[in-house]
């Protein structure tokens, strides 16, 4: 069996926690509640590979934000990403990057802070 490590970024409130929910239990989570950084756990096949994925997701995002509209530079960002867990972002083996398709903030946001953010904490990793 090969092991994936996933994490999964994005903006308050878009998803995260109830997509993790979805892929692990099969249940859908309907009403918003913010998990704790959490690990998760699903053997699923891939092919006829068998996989473990252990996925980690970032739900307190408070050290992120600089105000209700914007994000921090990236040479901000570069220092918040280390001090949230560089340990956790350079071991992942992919980052899921969630963005709420309801909120034009969320895509700006995706594009101009966590796709640079996480390129220069982890070049190699694919999002």
């Amino acid at each position: 069996m090969s092991l994936c490590k996933v994490v999964v970024v994005g903006d308050e409130g878009v998803g995260k926690s109830a997509l993790v929910r979805r892929f692990t239990s099969g249940m859908f989570v309907e009403e918003f509640s913010v998990l704790p950084n959490t690990k998760n756990q699903k053997i699923h096949f891939v092919g006829s590979r068998r996989t473990k994925f252990e996925i980690c997701e970032f739900s307190d995002l408070s050290a992120f934000q600089v105000n209700n509209t914007a994000k921090p530079d990236i040479t901000e960002s570069e220092g918040l990403m280390s001090k949230i867990n560089s340990d956790l972002l350079v071991s992942a083996e992919v980052f899921l990057l969630c963005f709420s398709i309801s909120s034009r903030l969320s895509l700006f946001n995706a594009v101009t802070f966590w796709v640079p953010s996480l390129t220069a904490t982890s070049p190699s990793t694919p999002i």
